[in-house]
């Protein structure tokens, strides 16, 4: 830890991770993104690399509720309708995500809406509606974090390059410090998940899952620096 500009700058990971400090954030393990018979796979995605990234996510979720660490779930959400999405909006997912016209994902209390088998959040946990790829924009994610004390942040989910990335920068923008497991994130396009990757190692703290647990273990015991 140091001290500049008189402000205290945690520096370590065991400083980053504390259990004290630090909450995980979910993004987007929702069916229609990760299961098979849910949109992205009914538009052709190659969903293999989502998948595995379940068993560890559930295991990095296990390790965090045992230390009493709070997770927060980020959910993809859109309206029927096209009520969410503008027209900019429309071309992104007709252009880029090969989204066909008529065809929405995560709406709403549906199947493809709701967090995959085995990762489905806990009753006392937060779940955070999103609209747009960074769980900050437009939701009040900032606010809940800020009123239970976080200002760290261990994200995982999908896409590494779009929704994670996205939440990711932002959180460094509002002053979170921020660790990216890296067997724990996963995308579609295996180049562009090693390309991001590659970026978040010079923006924050990557380690693997195994690594973090280890902060969190009984072991390493609970302290918070003031």
């Amino acid at each position: 830890m140091l001290t500049v500009g008189g402000k205290r700058v945690l520096t370590t990971p065991d400083e980053i991770l504390d259990p004290g400090r630090a909450a995980v954030v979910v993004v987007d393990m929702q069916n229609d993104f990760c299961t098979p018979g849910g949109v992205f796979a009914q538009c052709g995605c190659d969903l293999t690399a989502v998948q595995a990234v379940i068993a560890p996510i559930a295991r990095l979720l296990q390790g965090a509720r045992e230390a009493g660490i709070r997770i927060v779930y980020l959910m993809m959400t859109t309206m029927p309708n096209y009520e969410s999405w503008g027209a900019s909006y429309i071309r992104f997912n007709l252009e880029y995500l090969n989204v066909p016209p008529g065809r929405l994902y995560t709406v709403p209390e549906t199947w493809g809406w709701r967090v995959v088998d085995g990762l489905a959040p806990r009753g006392d946990e937060i779940v955070v509606r999103k609209w747009r790829s960074s769980g900050f924009i437009g939701t009040n994610l900032d606010l809940i974090l800020k009123s239970y004390g976080i200002e760290s942040l261990v994200i995982c989910g999908t896409a590494t390059y779009a929704c994670v990335d996205s939440t990711l920068r932002d959180a460094t923008h509002l002053d979170y410090y921020t660790a990216v497991p890296a067997d724990c994130v996963a995308g579609t396009d295996a180049d562009l998940h090693d390309a991001a990757l590659r970026i978040m190692r010079r923006r924050t703290m990557v380690l693997e899952s195994p690594e973090i647990l280890r902060y969190w273990a009984p072991s390493a015991g609970k302290r918070v620096d003031v």
